[in-house]
This record gives structure tokens, C-alpha cells and sequence, in this order.
């Protein structure tokens, strides 16, 4: 429901009251403060639920402004939210969890990052193309999985594609 907010901002004809204005500055700014921790600075990176959890949050954080790539991401709206990506980026690829993973790829697209000039998106497009070709050439898990929700079975083909 956030990317709401960020989409009522977009309407030409749409006047923001005060106490709308008040919310979003009063989110941002506390987002911004928050003390999250980097799964490059917990032992076992990702593997740690919380540095998981917070690694998702993060990410979703991300989304809000852009409302999922509809608008454009820009670096000097939240720095920090740019420099976590950056800094916990390997930590994600090495956790091996897709979602998560495919998560910071897609952002760094959104901040305007291409293979053709930067590492990190070289990289981690090489490694997710080399990924599909493991699982056979789908991002759809087995339906005899018992992880396989149907929440899974959309989210994860969504957020790879998403990522390239």
C-alpha cells in the first residue's frame, strides 16, 4: 500500500494535506535512521534470519519511492538505501536465496546500473542466467515441493525476471 502513496504524489491535480506530507516525511525519516543490519556484517551473512529479515525490509523500503520500477529511483532520494544494496550485495549472491538476491539486482537496475557499466549487475545477471540453466531452464519450483506456495511459485519467477 505504500507504492499508493508514492503514486498519489505523481497525479498532477492531486493536493497532498499536511498531515499527508507530515506522514511521508515522518516514514522517511525514520527509515532512514534505523539501525539495520548488514548481512556482510553478520557471520554466516543472509543464512541469519534477522540479517534476512531485514535484508527483505530493506529491499520492500526500496520499492516504496519507485513503486516497483514505475517510477525512477533516484540515488539522492535515500542514499543509504543505495549503499546498503551496494554493501550487503555479495553477502545476498553468497546466501543463495533467489528472492532476495534477484531483490538487490533489481534495484541496482532501477538506480540506472547496467551490465555494460557496472560490476555488480555483470555479475549478477551471469549468475542468475547460469542458475536458470541448473534448474532446467525455469524459475518455477516443483509443485511436489512443499515449500512450492502459491505465493512462491509467483514471487520467485517474478522477482528473477525482475532482476534481468
Amino acid at each position: 500500500r505504500s507504492n499508493y502513496v508514492s503514486d498519489l504524489y505523481t497525479i498532477p491535480e492531486f493536493e497532498p494535506t499536511e498531515e499527508m506530507d507530515r506522514f511521508t516525511a515522518t516514514l522517511w525519516k525514520f527509515v532512514a535512521n534505523y539501525n539495520y543490519t548488514n548481512g556482510a556484517d553478520v557471520k554466516g551473512g543472509y543464512d541469519d534470519d534477522e540479517a534476512r529479515h531485514v535484508g527483505y525490509l530493506v529491499t520492500h523500503i526500496a520499492y516504496m519511492p519507485s513503486g516497483y520500477d514505475r517510477h525512477a529511483q533516484l540515488i539522492d532520494d535515500a542514499p543509504w538505501l543505495y549503499e546498503y544494496i551496494r554493501r550487503n550485495y555479495w553477502s545476498a549472491l553468497q546466501n543463495r536465496d533467489l528472492d532476495l538476491f534477484a531483490e538487490f539486482l533489481d534495484l541496482l537496475r532501477q538506480y540506472g546500473c547496467t551490465e555494460d557499466n557496472d560490476l555488480m549487475v555483470r555479475d549478477g545477471s551471469r549468475y542468475f542466467l547460469h542458475y536458470f540453466k541448473a534448474l532446467n531452464f525455469t524459475w518455477m519450483p516443483d509443485r511436489d515441493d512443499p515449500e512450492a506456495t502459491d505465493y512462491y511459485q509467483i514471487h520467485m519467477p517474478w522477482t528473477a525476471i525482475a532482476a534481468l
